[in-house]
């Protein structure tokens, strides 16, 4: 879905709102799998406070970075690198095995990382 809408962009044309939906219903029906496995091990209690936490956390930075008169683009490039560093961390870790610290840091600043790009 993403590849069609690049490609589409590219062509010049506006993806429109039934490519937005036809997405949106995609990604929700392939995410239901996931997130009904997740439940039955962890329990709906956990997933709750997490669903909970990161809309707290999204609707915070967002109303920060609109009601705010800061320009954050300076963070764009510090950005974009830390999330390819995620990344290739995320590759090694395919192939070594990472302990609970470096695993604690890897998620926290996956958290941190991902929070200043809604501030962008």
């Amino acid at each position: 879905m993403i590849v069609a809408a690049v490609i589409i962009r590219m062509s010049k044309r506006s993806i429109g709102v039934g490519f937005l939906y036809t997405f949106t219903a995609v990604s929700g029906a392939t995410l239901y799998p996931v997130v009904k496995y997740y439940a039955s091990i962890l329990g709906a209690n956990l997933l709750a406070a997490a669903f909970l936490a990161t809309a707290v956390i999204f609707g915070s930075l967002a109303f920060y970075a609109r009601s705010t008169e800061k320009d954050f683009s300076f963070l764009g490039g510090f950005l974009f690198a830390a999330t390819l560093g995620l990344v290739v961390l995320a590759v090694a870790s395919l192939f070594v095995k990472l302990n609970f610290l470096v695993d604690f840091l890897y998620g926290a600043g996956g958290v941190l990382i991902f929070s200043g790009w809604i501030l962008l």
